[in-house]
């Protein structure tokens, strides 16, 4: 039974970091970052500012924070571009 416990607290774990890594964004959004492995530099930072606009970050570091957790896989000089124009 206590096994049973603990994976049912690791799956609710588990749910949470989904959402928090971005999964939780509008639709239009969510389906184009499942097909972002096909997308160009510029693709990839327009679909990034598009993330940061729907989220609303208050701060740089906070839209970095963002971005690296919904896109982990960009690097950073793209992140960096996409927030660029929200912090000017």
């Amino acid at each position: 039974m206590a096994l049973s416990a603990e994976r049912a607290e690791l799956t609710s774990v588990e749910d949470q970091s989904h959402v928090h890594r971005g999964m939780g964004m509008p639709a239009h959004l969510n389906e184009r970052r499942m097909a972002r492995g096909n997308l160009s530099s510029a693709q990839r930072v327009e679909l990034m500012r598009d993330y940061l606009n729907a989220s609303s970050p208050a701060s740089g570091n906070e839209a970095l924070r963002l971005l690296r957790d919904a896109f982990p896989d960009t690097p950073l000089s793209e992140r960096v571009d996409a927030m660029t124009v929200m912090f000017r």
